[in-house]
C-alpha cells in the first residue's frame, strides 16, 4: 500500500469542496429521511442551494489570486446550477412560493427572514392571491353575501377568504 500525502494546495481545495459541498450534503440527507418533504420545504431548499452556489460564483468573481483547481471547480458549480435548475423547473414555477405563502404557518414570514425586497414578496402575495381566488375559491358573492348579514355591516367590500388567511396570526 502506497501512503499519498497531499500538498498544501491539495488541502486548500479539499478544504473548499467539504464547506461548499455541505449544504447539499445536509439537503440530501433531509430528502432521504422518512418523512415527506412538502413543496414549501422543497422550495426553501432549493434557495438555499441556489444561494450557495451564487455566493461561491460572488466569491470567485473578487478572488485576485485564484489557484489553478478553481478553473475545474467552477464549470462543475455551472453543471450543478444546470442541474438543480432542471429539477426546481419540474413544477409550475409560482407553485412553489404559493406553497409558501399558503402554508399556515409559513405565510410571508419565509420571504422576509430571507431579506427579499419587499416589492417582490408583494409580487408573489398578490400572484398567489389571483390564483387562489381564480381556482380554488368558492363563490365569494354568497359567502360575502352570507358574512354581511351576519355583521349586519353596511360595508360593500367583498369578502376575501385569502385575505381572511393572510390577516390571521400564525
Amino acid at each position: 500500500m502506497r501512503l499519498t500525502i497531499l500538498r498544501d494546495d491539495e488541502w486548500d481545495h479539499v478544504e473548499f469542496l467539504v464547506h461548499f459541498l455541505a449544504p447539499f450534503h445536509r439537503t440530501t440527507t433531509l430528502l432521504q429521511a422518512t418523512a415527506v418533504p412538502t413543496l414549501q420545504q422543497t422550495f426553501e431548499t432549493y434557495e438555499g442551494l441556489f444561494n450557495a452556489i451564487d455566493n461561491v460564483k460572488a466569491m470567485f468573481q473578487t478572488m485576485s489570486i485564484r489557484p489553478e483547481w478553481i478553473k475545474d471547480v467552477e464549470m462543475g458549480i455551472g453543471k450543478m446550477w444546470d442541474k438543480l435548475k432542471d429539477y426546481y423547473s419540474w413544477a409550475k414555477p409560482f407553485a412553489y412560493g404559493d406553497a409558501i405563502i399558503l402554508h399556515p404557518s409559513e405565510k410571508l414570514h419565509w420571504f422576509k427572514t430571507q431579506n427579499w425586497d419587499s416589492g417582490l414578496i408583494n409580487q408573489y402575495r398578490q400572484s398567489t392571491k389571483s390564483r387562489f381566488e381564480k381556482e380554488y375559491a368558492t363563490d365569494n358573492r354568497k359567502r360575502s353575501f352570507a358574512i354581511m348579514e351576519s355583521d349586519d355591516s353596511d360595508s360593500d367590500e367583498e369578502y376575501s377568504e385569502f385575505e381572511s388567511y393572510m390577516g390571521h396570526r400564525k
